[in-house]
């Protein structure tokens, strides 16, 4: 058995939610296949793992400017069509399984890896409608949505296996596109590293200490920013602080911040769970992008208590009802949350290691590799779970 891997993000970034989760995925595979994954990547990807055993690595280069804008015409959103169906070609009895890390990938080449009788995985990071619709401009929404949706049914309706990210996903593609011809299960997401269990020390503040991490410069993270401190803010304590940070700020991002006397921005930090670490609670206020966000998992691994938009609790069902993660959807409900995480701060209710204990459960890249293995057995019998 050999697997051929194709990459849409980077996947060996520890930056940014796409770019780790596929890391977390590709070394899962390696682990699940033994070392017998190809990996197709953009020849821009940088970095290595060495706990990732891969067989040939295929950086491709980018597409012309000639292709770019017929892209338009054809619905061909990367960089892989022409080296991927080149290399089943002039291979054809190499692989037998075909990994694809994102539906636009997949839209546009499962219908060559089927004809060369390949088990065909699709990993679906998002409802792509609702992403693309929340985090793209006005001329390039209309030009490509269309593609966007139709690379994305294709990918599902044809997959012999669909993972998704979340509980949420796979019901809005059941319901939006009806039942595949394979199976769909969730994967979730998980560590790329090996767990350990966070002990950052670092000093707290006196006061009450509230953290918001995530990219500072997309439209989803600007849009929660915007919507935390005109619709949120107000109901925090007087008496508190606000830790905003992550990458590459906006100006406008850098002048809000400076204009409230409690809160301090901490742009591109060398260890983000040294911030975080100065906190008492972690808030989440993305409200718009589909799939899982990534940065939650940031304050629960430090074992902290979440406060979380409806929309980006998606995939953290294990900590529901727990008493340190809440969820809300309006401004009411944040105060609602607010009070409750509070109070039970005081009370002495919460323990760090509970919290801990459950993501490590769940979010530990052993949760996720045996959540893949025993997955891949029960649809590809060949596979035997490790």
């Amino acid at each position: 058995m050999k697997a051929l891997y194709i990459s849409f993000h980077g996947p060996f970034e520890t930056v940014g939610g796409g770019g780790m989760a596929s890391h977390a995925y590709l070394r899962a595979f390696a682990d699940v296949f033994q070392g017998n994954v190809d990996l197709v990547v953009a020849d821009t990807a940088k970095g290595t793992d060495e706990n990732i055993v891969l067989g040939e690595v295929y950086p491709v280069a980018e597409r012309s400017k000639v292709s770019k804008l017929l892209s338009v015409f054809t619905g061909q959103m990367h960089r892989y069509s022409g080296f991927v169906r080149k290399l089943l070609r002039e291979n054809p009895d190499k692989y037998t399984h075909v990994v694809f890390d994102h539906s636009c990938i997949a839209g546009t080449l499962i219908r060559e890896a089927k004809k060369h009788g390949l088990n065909t995985i699709t990993i679906h990071h998002n409802h792509e409608k609702e992403y693309y619709n929340d985090n793209t401009g006005f001329p390039r929404r209309v030009l490509f949505l269309h593609h966007v949706v139709g690379n994305e049914r294709r990918a599902y309706k044809l997959s012999d296996l669909n993972l998704f990210l979340t509980g949420h996903d796979l019901n809005t593609f059941e319901r939006v596109y009806g039942l595949p011809q394979g199976v769909n299960y969730v994967l979730g997401t998980f560590e790329y590293q090996d767990y350990i269990r966070q002990t950052v020390n670092v000093g707290k503040d006196p006061l009450l200490t509230f953290s918001i991490t995530g990219s500072l410069c997309t439209h989803q993270g600007m849009d929660g920013l915007r919507y935390f401190f005109s619709e949120l803010y107000p109901s925090l304590p007087k008496n508190c602080k606000v830790i905003v940070s992550g990458r590459n700020p906006t100006q406008e991002l850098r002048n809000l911040c400076g204009s409230y006397g409690n809160v301090e921005l901490v742009p591109n930090p060398d260890n983000m769970s040294e911030v975080i670490n100065r906190s008492d609670v972690y808030i989440c206020p993305t409200r718009i992008g589909g799939g899982l966000k990534l940065r939650v998992m940031d304050g629960l691994r430090l074992g902290l208590p979440v406060i979380t938009h409806v929309c980006s609790a998606r995939g953290y069902d294990a900590f529901f009802d727990t008493g340190c993660f809440e969820v809300f959807s309006t401004p009411s409900g944040f105060e609602k949350s607010l009070d409750k995480i509070i109070g039970n701060i005081e009370s002495g209710n919460l323990s760090k290691a509970h919290v801990q204990e459950i993501y490590k459960d769940v979010f530990s890249f052993d949760a996720g590799r045996q959540r893949l293995s025993m997955i891949m057995s029960n649809v590809f019998p060949q596979v035997r779970p490790k």
